[in-house]
Formats: structure tokens, C-alpha cells, sequence
């Protein structure tokens, strides 16, 4: 077997030239991940175990796993490498990862729950969820609403990581009293994008988040708890980058001159302020249960929401739906959602066409991890 610390430059220089063969402005994933399919001979019928093997080698990924889920249970699963490129110590599906973005489709969740309980409308607006904020609120987005948070249509900036790490001083108490503070401070401020136009925001999640604890007196934190990780059984998970949090963890990892290294943990993970838009972690057994689920819930058979709850989140006009996207493969129909950041990539695809989903997890995030996972996709759309 290759070495896992580092591949050979030409593989991977290859590889890429094969993606760069075809257009990239041609902006068709499915054609390019099949040049890798066809370049690593993956078919119909090679197992799980070998596509891992074989598109994590080709990328020199040091940890990967995935699985195929249908109504019922996982129905193949397969993990690959290792939790840290400097150690031997195997990666298992017990190990957590960040999921980042992911955290989105919960948070979005939990607002679909209380939009049932009769809580909240997706048509309501940001001045009448936060009356006492009424009068501080930019003219920019006094008709926001809270669907426009959810698909990333209300005007905020994008506002990643530097949510915390240039603003997060004048933040003070609680996470619920430095949400309602970001939401206060961020909404007093002139919009630099236009309203009902997709403009992906961390921001707006933020505010999700804070519009779930002033209608439940809880926290995110302990909403998720409740509504999402219990009912489900999902006790892996957590907020946070795993490596703090839980004793399971997969380290992330980034390129330095090519050379796969761990990546050292950033205090403002830890903060929590962003949880609602990208601070879930977990294990791929634990996002696997909550792929099944939305399989479920498509059915009209999920614990959590009514079928046409799930509908509405899934269904995309534009851009994306309620915390999910188009899938980027015309051949299938479906919704996707992942996320992405320093050492982390996770991704789930719904195929209500094949009534299947696909989750996977690497503990590394750059350009060749992204064409991996869409490759790995592909490849378990194809078999089942």
C-alpha cells in the first residue's frame, strides 16, 4: 500500500490534469468526477472499501470515510487512513469530525419544528421576531425574513471566521447573551449586498440561531440536545472542533508545500458563537443516522417533522432550499448540504431518485479533497 504521509507529486499532478482537461468554467461536476472514475478504473462494481482506497491514495487524504444509507439502515459503509498523519493510530467509524456547514441543515430543522408548533412563519420578519430591536434595525433589512436568513437572501455579508475573531471582544456573558449582541450589532449595520439576491452568510445563521433561543428561552446548544441528537440517539454529538471535545476525534489536517499536515485548533472554534452556522461535531455513524433521517422524513415517516416540512427544505428555488442545494450531478436528482474549513470536509447527498443517501467525512479540506468527495458520490449513485 502507498504511503499515506505522502503520495507521489505525479499522481497527483496527473490527476489534476485530468480534471483541467475539462472546462472548468464548464462548471459540470459530474463530467469531471467521472475522468477520475474512469482514470482510478472504479465501476458499478468495485466494493466501497477499494473506491476509498483508491481515491484517498490518489490524493494523498489521510482520513476518509463514507456510507450508503437507505430507510431502513446503513448499507455499506468503509473507512480509510488514519485520525493523524504523524501517527499510526487508524481512523474508525467512531471517531469524530467537524461537520461545519452541515450545522446549517439542524439549525434549519429545529426552525421547521417550531414553524409546526406554530412558534414561528417563514415569512416572518426580523423587526416583528425582534420587536426590541425594531428601532435599531438597518433600514437594509426591515423586510428581511426569516426564510430569507435560511437561504441566504436577507443582505448580510458572508461573515466567516472573522465573526470571531475581529468583532468577538465586544461580545460579553452567555452564548444566548452574545448571539442576541451579534444579532443587535450586526443588523444595525448597512447591507453590502441586496436583499432577495444569494449571498452566502455565517452571519445569517448566527442570527437563526439567536431567533431559536428568543423563541425557546434555551440555548442552540441544548435545543439540538433536545430535539435532534436525543430523539435520534446521535450521542457522538456535539459543538466545537472535536479534537477539544471529545476523546474520539479525527485530527484536521491542510497542505504545506503539498505535504499533508494536522492543523492546530483555532481559539475562535471554541467560542460558539457560530455553532448555529458550523459548530456541530460528530461521528459518521451519528451523520448517518441523520441522513437516514431526511430519507425518512421525504417518506412522511421521520419522528422530528411532518413530511411537508421536509419538503420545504428540501425543495431548492434559485440557489438552495432551507439549509440544502441542488445536487451538482444533472444524471441525479436530489438535494445536498456539506461544509467545509481549516482540516474538515463533510458532505451528505439525498437521492430521493434512488431512495438512498450518501454521507462522507475527511479529516483534511483543499482543492482535491472537494473533486474526492464528489468523485466517492458518484461512484455509490452509479452502484446502487
Amino acid at each position: 500500500m502507498k504511503s499515506l504521509k505522502m503520495i507521489k507529486f505525479k499522481n497527483l499532478f496527473f490527476g489534476l490534469i485530468a480534471f483541467l482537461s475539462i472546462s472548468c468554467s464548464d462548471n459540470d461536476y459530474e463530467k469531471r468526477a467521472n475522468a477520475l472514475l474512469i482514470e482510478l478504473n472504479i465501476n458499478e462494481q468495485t466494493p466501497i472499501d477499494s473506491i476509498l482506497c483508491k481515491v484517498a491514495e490518489h490524493f494523498d487524504i489521510p482520513g476518509i470515510t463514507a456510507t450508503v444509507t437507505n430507510q431502513d439502515s446503513i448499507i455499506e459503509k468503509s473507512v480509510y487512513g488514519v485520525i493523524n498523519s504523524r501517527f499510526d493510530e487508524l481512523l474508525t467509524f467512531e471517531k469524530c469530525f467537524d461537520i461545519y456547514s452541515i450545522s446549517k441543515s439542524f439549525s434549519a430543522l429545529i426552525i421547521m419544528q417550531l414553524v409546526e408548533e406554530g412558534f414561528l412563519n417563514l415569512d416572518d420578519e426580523l423587526n416583528t421576531i425582534f420587536p426590541e430591536l425594531s428601532k435599531n434595525i438597518h433600514k437594509d433589512y426591515k423586510a428581511a425574513t426569516l426564510e430569507d436568513l435560511l437561504t441566504h437572501q436577507s443582505g448580510l455579508s458572508r461573515n466567516g471566521r472573522h465573526i470571531n475573531e475581529t468583532i468577538r471582544p465586544i461580545f460579553k456573558g452567555t452564548l444566548m447573551d452574545r448571539r442576541e449582541q451579534f444579532t443587535l450589532w450586526i443588523l444595525d449595520q448597512k447591507s453590502n449586498n441586496t436583499m432577495g439576491e444569494f449571498n452566502y452568510s455565517n452571519a445569517g445563521f448566527v442570527i437563526v440561531g439567536a431567533v431559536i433561543e428568543k423563541v425557546t428561552g434555551n440555548s442552540f446548544e441544548n435545543e439540538i440536545q433536545d430535539r435532534i441528537f436525543s430523539p435520534l440517539k446521535m450521542k457522538s454529538g456535539g459543538f466545537g472542533w472535536p479534537v477539544e471535545n471529545a476523546g474520539d476525534f479525527a485530527y484536521g489536517h491542510i497542505r504545506d508545500n503539498r505535504k499533508v499536515v494536522p492543523v492546530r485548533y483555532a481559539d475562535w472554534y471554541l467560542y460558539g458563537l457560530a455553532n448555529p452556522a458550523g459548530g456541530i461535531h460528530m461521528s459518521i455513524n451519528d451523520l448517518s443516522v441523520y441522513t437516514r433521517e431526511h430519507l425518512l422524513g421525504l417518506k412522511g415517516k421521520s419522528k422530528l417533522l411532518k413530511r411537508e416540512s421536509f419538503e420545504i427544505m428540501h425543495k431548492i428555488e434559485g440557489v438552495c432550499g432551507l439549509g440544502w442545494y441542488n445536487s451538482v450531478f444533472p444524471t441525479y436528482k436530489g438535494s445536498e448540504v456539506g461544509g467545509t474549513d481549516d482540516g474538515y470536509r463533510s458532505e451528505i447527498f439525498i437521492s430521493t431518485q434512488k431512495n438512498i443517501g450518501v454521507t462522507i467525512l475527511t479529516n483534511i479540506n483543499d482543492r482535491n479533497d472537494w473533486i474526492a468527495c464528489k468523485t466517492i458520490k458518484l461512484a455509490m449513485l452509479r452502484k446502487y
